[in-house]
Formats: structure tokens, C-alpha cells, sequence
């Protein structure tokens, strides 16, 4: 099922020409994630969710579906697009902690794996933002 797309521009306040460190663009791509989600009617019950070493940067509930949410956020392509850079471990270490969710709320939603995709400009000034649904 294709990823719902939407193309927004980014107010230059706080976006600055100044280098972004690491943590700092995660931080803000889950910002982005959590917005987004909240806009198609999802309730955000978790942030940077640990179990048993592993992280699940958001959990989110819409009806009946329990999503662990992978976000990933890329300025410029260099490295490879965002996807890619969830593989087969990563997907296996986010449904760890997803049973660990599940089981210490006992929690009976239809569980799944949903990614959210920021690609962003180099100069920060414009993303596209996807939600992949399910994506194991």
C-alpha cells in the first residue's frame, strides 16, 4: 500500500544554515512523525518506548491498530534514502519491543509496524513526509 505524501515548507526560524547534529535531527524528525500522525487521527500513547535493550521511537493507536513507528529522517540523499536504512534487524528489534508493549499493558490491538519517512532538503527548508503502513 503506498505511503500517504505531503510536501510542506518548513519556517526558517530555528532551521538556520548551522550545522544539525545527529540527535538533534532525530528529535526533530520525530516532532515531524508525531504531528503527522496526530493529523490522520492517531493518538501518540508512547515516545522512545524501551524494552529489553531496544527502542521503539513512537507508539501510536488509531481504532483498533497499535503501530510501533519507525522514524527516519534524511536531509539531501547521500546516505541513501530513508528506507533503506530499516533492514530486516531493525524491523525484528522494533517487534521485541512491541511484544514487551503489548504484554505489560495487555493491550489485545491489532499490533503493527508502521515507518514514517522524512526526506528533507538540504537546506532544511522543505520535506516530504510518507507513513508506510505495516511494513513487515
Amino acid at each position: 500500500m503506498p505511503g500517504r505524501r505531503r510536501r510542506l515548507r518548513l519556517d526558517q526560524r530555528g532551521c538556520g544554515d548551522a550545522a544539525v547534529d545527529t540527535r538533534s535531527l532525530g528529535e526533530l524528525g520525530e516532532k515531524i512523525a508525531e504531528a503527522f500522525l496526530r493529523m490522520k487521527g492517531y493518538a501518540i500513547l508512547a515516545k522512545n518506548y524501551r524494552y529489553a535493550g531496544r527502542e521503539i521511537d513512537l507508539i501510536a493507536r488509531r481504532g483498533n491498530v497499535l503501530a510501533a513507528v519507525e522514524v527516519k529522517l534524511r536531509r539531501g540523499d547521500r546516505f541513501g534514502s530513508a528506507v533503506e536504512s530499516v533492514d530486516s534487524r531493525k524491523v525484528a528489534r522494533i517487534a521485541v519491543a512491541l511484544e514487551g508493549y503489548i504484554r505489560s499493558r495487555d493491550d489485545a490491538a491489532s499490533p503493527r509496524i508502521d515507518l514514517v519517512v522524512i526526506d528533507m532538503s538540504p537546506d532544511m527548508h522543505e520535506m516530504t513526509v510518507r507513513h508506510l503502513e505495516g511494513i513487515c
